[in-house]
């Protein structure tokens, strides 16, 4: 064969095999794709970024303009602190993924949130310019908290108030036999079953003592303290129900929380304190801060002090919460603000040293 032959064919050849390939490659049949795990996150993670993000973004919106109007809203709402920080984290997470909407819209309830959140954490104290008055408050969880726990906290911290809610008959007896009234020899008590009850202990004598009657039988006593050199100070112990379904939300814990008395900036001296099952993050107690009064614990930058639950099966599932305030009279001074245990209650007794006007 020539040389000129060959040359002839090589082209015919090379697109022979061309054809060939092609055909053998159009006979096979297709290879099936299979996703990993890495594909399949890839896929969602969109989703789960605008999903998180989108409900921070209306948590906030409903947490800013205070439309936590009903149940379960007044319950969830009291998480803000923590949906704070996931949606930090939500933010973080949009960013990696590179989703910049997202994480732009992450970003902004993030803002919201923290700006709502971290002024509880900032605070001074104001210059002491009058009597002091150290008051302390603890709920008793249904007249079972140790009252040697009690009277020695009273002891420690020289308490003149004290506070106490679900005050039981059972809880007057231990009380007293733990020496409380030797050291706090004034009282309005109001001893009830279960959760319903209240009492104050003070060290300077009472006048004008009473009950708020409160939805689902709860009382809370109140009294005027007569401190020496200062003006008078209206007292109320304050504890709604919980709002732990629709129908307490609706009744005892609005309905009480709506008869603990408005500061009068012009009158008489007020201060509540008590398990006010609430935060700062309620509309309905804001709106009662907004009359004139001040949250000590806010105030002094404690505001972020969790509460409650310390004792019972709520510990291990309900992330730690504050729903015990000190609330003043903007007129009155405040000092210092703490926590402390008390042994077979949920909650942690709350003190706190506040100065009066002099009188």
């Amino acid at each position: 064969m020539s040389v000129r032959t060959v040359a002839k064919l090589r082209p015919m050849t090379a697109r022979w095999l061309a054809d060939e390939q092609e055909f053998d490659e159009q006979d096979q049949p297709p290879v099936p794709v299979r996703r990993g795990p890495l594909n399949w996150f890839r896929v969602v993670a969109p989703f789960l970024c605008w999903a998180a993000a989108v409900a921070a973004l209306l948590f906030a919106f409903i947490r800013v303009f205070g439309l936590e109007a009903t149940w379960p809203g007044q319950v969830i709402i009291v998480f803000t602190p923590y949906v704070a920080l996931l949606s930090l984290l939500g933010v973080v997470f949009a960013a990696v993924l590179r989703r910049w909407r997202a994480s732009v819209v992450a970003l902004v309830a993030t803002f919201a949130l923290v700006s709502v959140v971290v002024p509880r954490a900032i605070g001074s104290a104001d210059n002491p310019r009058g009597p002091a008055l150290r008051v302390m408050s603890s709920n008793l969880y249904l007249g079972t908290a140790d009252a040697q726990d009690i009277v020695n906290l009273v002891k420690a911290h020289q308490i003149d108030v004290l506070a106490l809610e679900e005050y039981t008959g059972r809880a007057r007896f231990m009380l007293t036999a733990a020496g409380i009234d030797a050291m706090l020899p004034y009282s309005k008590r109001d001893p009830r079953p279960d959760a319903r009850g209240s009492a104050i202990y003070s060290r300077y004598p009472l006048t004008d003592t009473g009950v708020i009657e409160l939805p689902e039988y709860f009382g809370q006593v109140y009294a005027t303290v007569n401190v020496p050199g200062a003006l008078p100070v209206q007292v109320t112990v304050v504890h709604p129900c919980a709002p732990v379904s629709p129908r307490e939300e609706a009744g005892c814990w609005a309905g009480g929380l709506a008869k603990a008395p408005h500061a009068t900036p012009k009158g008489s001296l007020r201060l509540l304190l008590g398990d006010f099952n609430a935060s700062l993050d309620h509309a309905i107690l804001r709106k009662l801060i907004a009359t004139g009064y001040e949250d000590v614990a806010d105030k002094l930058g404690d505001g972020l002090q969790p509460t409650w639950p310390y004792y019972g099966t709520g510990r291990a599932v309900v992330p730690k919460l504050t729903l015990d305030h000190v609330l003043v009279d903007a007129r009155i001074g405040v000092s210092d603000y703490g926590t402390n245990r008390v042994d077979h209650t949920d909650h942690k007794s709350i003190h706190a040293t506040v100065t009066l006007p002099r009188g």
